[in-house]
């Protein structure tokens, strides 16, 4: 359900549900506004429950209108992690899919295929819709091998470029030769940032982020000057730069420190990197992540 309110929330305005009996599954994946009041929602879906799950992108007007609701995904499971309006007022989503078949428009897409999937995967991929939800670039981000690669989350700029952050555990994901940290440092997954063009047919430039696997990346944002904030989770020690807040990793053994990192608008210097938690682990024996970061 989406639920619209005033903002100083008196009273609910108005309240609608999303999908129908015949949806067994529908699950919220990220959400946008834009300055009409238009609501945009990405949600992982399936047809029922022994079916794959896919992207469904919805726009509603600022009563709770469906405008439309288009289908974005191939014949494999694809799901989305993340919604953000560009300046232009198409729609950027992102996540993971290991359908080989996944709708690549272009093959200038900076990665049109991803020859991994046929013997594993998931792969990442992002996707652009015009406002009017027609499908107009996308891409799989990811490397060569079976490796699986989630696109966790991203951000775009005051000029359309875009920018997104996960984990790999591919060590032929691909980098830029500018990038902070050029190769893949091992221990299961390494976060990855990546700026791309607005069409997506460009690396402006990819970095993993320290040089140590073991970490993972679950939001970004940026700031005035085009700076990339990330958080996530990591169980290795030592990357904090000197300015940090928390200079070590303080988690039980076995269990994750979150942390907060930041990169230059050209990705080729870490501004700092500092954990964040303490040195109890969770009942659950998940540790600390961080899961959402503003700027």
């Amino acid at each position: 359900a989406i639920t619209a309110a005033p903002a100083v929330l008196p009273h609910l305005d108005h309240s609608v549900f999303l999908g129908s009996g015949g949806t067994p599954a529908l699950a919220s994946g990220s959400m946008a506004v834009d300055a009409s009041g238009n609501v945009y929602l990405a949600s992982t879906v399936a047809a029922s429950a022994s079916s794959p799950v896919h992207v469904q992108v919805q726009k509603l007007d600022a009563n709770g209108n469906v405008l439309f609701t288009v289908n974005v995904g191939g014949s494999g499971n694809d799901t989305v992690q993340s919604l953000q309006l560009d300046p232009s007022g198409n729609i950027v989503i992102a996540g993971f899919t290991s359908s080989t078949d996944f709708p690549i428009v272009s093959n200038n897409a900076v990665q049109p295929t991803a020859p991994g999937l046929a013997n594993g995967g998931p792969s990442g991929f992002i996707a652009k819709l015009d406002p009017n939800g027609t499908l107009t670039a996308s891409t799989y981000l990811g490397g060569d091998s079976s490796a699986v690669t989630n696109v966790n989350a991203l951000a775009v700029d005051s000029a359309g470029g875009i920018y997104v952050t996960g984990f790999t555990a591919d060590a032929s994901f691909h980098t830029t030769g500018n990038a902070i940290q050029k190769t893949f440092a091992g221990g299961g997954y390494d976060c990855f940032i990546s700026k791309l063009s607005n069409d997506l047919t460009l690396w402006e430039w990819s970095t993993f982020l320290v040089p140590a696997g073991g970490i993972a990346c679950n939001a970004i944002a940026l700031d005035g000057s085009n700076n990339v904030y990330v958080t996530g989770f990591t169980v290795t020690d030592g990357f904090a730069t000197a300015n940090a807040w928390q200079k070590h990793d303080q988690g039980a053994a076995g269990a994750s420190n979150a942390f907060a990192a930041a990169v230059n608008s050209a990705g080729n210097n870490l501004l700092f990197f500092s954990y964040l938690g303490g040195s109890a682990q969770e009942p659950e024996g998940m540790g600390d992540s961080g899961a959402a970061i503003a700027v």
